[in-house]
Order: structure tokens, then C-alpha cells, then sequence
């Protein structure tokens, strides 16, 4: 993935804005990540929290995809007690990459399911240019080359790259208790 950009109708310029008025948060590999206001303006660029321990972290999840109870039994096991917020679509990327969250863990519900690369490529992408780190849920790099599927990877693990160690930890261990 050399290039992507994703559209967000419902997340706000500023961090924590009252308002949603949309944003574009778009990277190229190597020239790093930008957002802008989804109506045009000015740019800045985007970069992950430095937040290094997960007590305080904050994570985002899926409204309805992925297995929400791993994701509960993932954060507890990491000391992460906050409630993550909810959204849907690639915007949870925009999330992490722009410092509103520190983590989101993807294991997709139901077996024989592979995630679509076009659900992810361009997010992975946009966080890793942010500064941000993103694996599968076993550490191994997002592997893009199965065509339309991640065949190659089991679910999704995308952080500031500071908590990154402690949440593929907490996961291998809540991957044994279920």
C-alpha cells in the first residue's frame, strides 16, 4: 500500500470537537499522514499519542463487527478500563492515527470469516504513517499480497506503537481462553 485516503462524515476536525464536520485523513508511504475538514480548509498533520502505558489507554471498536467479548477479555488483561468508543467503518484508523485513541483490536466474529484488504489498506497505512504500529492479532505484519482477502493474518491490532508489546501480550493470553 503506497497511497490512501479515507473519507470520515462523522468524526470532527479537533479532537473532542462538539460538533462532527468530517474530516479526510490521508498518507503517503514515506511522506507521512494528514488530515483535513471533510468541507476543505487547512491540513495538519496526524500523529499517534505518546501515551507509553496502557493504564489510561484509550481504544476504539467496531459497532457491530468483530468479537466484541475478545476485545472486553483483551482490554481487561491489559489493565485498559475505559470503555472503548464505538464507531464503524475505517474511521477507528483516523482514531488511533490522529491520537484519539491508542489502540483497536479487530478479531472478526464467526469461523472461516477472512477480513477484506479493502476494509483495512488504506487505515494501515494512515497509522503507520502517523508513527502508529499495526499487526495482526499474532504480530505478524499486515500482509497484502492474497489478493482480495487478509488470508495471511488473523485479525487486526493497530496502536501508537507504545502499548503495542502489552496488547499482543493480553492477547495471547485471552486467545487461550477461549
Amino acid at each position: 500500500v503506497v497511497v490512501g485516503a479515507l473519507g470520515c462524515p462523522l468524526l470532527s476536525f479537533e479532537p473532542g470537537a462538539a460538533e462532527a464536520s468530517g474530516v479526510i485523513a490521508s498518507a503517503t508511504r514515506g511522506a507521512g499522514a494528514r488530515i483535513e475538514p471533510l468541507a476543505g480548509g487547512k491540513s495538519r498533520p496526524m500523529r499517534v499519542s505518546d501515551r507509553s502505558g496502557t493504564s489510561g489507554a484509550r481504544s476504539v471498536e467496531s459497532l457491530e463487527h468483530g468479537d466484541l467479548d475478545f476485545t472486553a477479555r483483551v482490554l481487561s488483561a491489559a489493565g485498559i478500563r475505559e470503555e472503548p468508543a464505538r464507531m464503524d467503518s475505517q474511521a477507528k484508523y483516523v482514531a488511533v492515527g490522529d491520537g484519539r485513541a491508542e489502540a483497536y483490536i479487530r478479531l472478526s466474529r464467526g469461523a472461516g470469516y477472512t477480513e477484506n484488504v479493502w476494509d483495512h489498506a488504506a487505515g494501515v497505512l494512515i497509522v503507520e504513517e502517523a508513527g502508529g504500529t499495526v499487526t495482526d492479532l499474532d504480530g505478524k505484519p499486515m500482509d497484502f499480497t492474497h489478493r482480495a482477502k487478509l488470508a495471511g493474518n488473523r485479525g487486526i491490532l493497530a496502536t501508537n506503537g507504545e502499548v503495542h508489546a502489552a496488547l499482543l501480550a493480553a492477547i495471547a493470553g485471552a486467545s487461550q481462553q477461549a
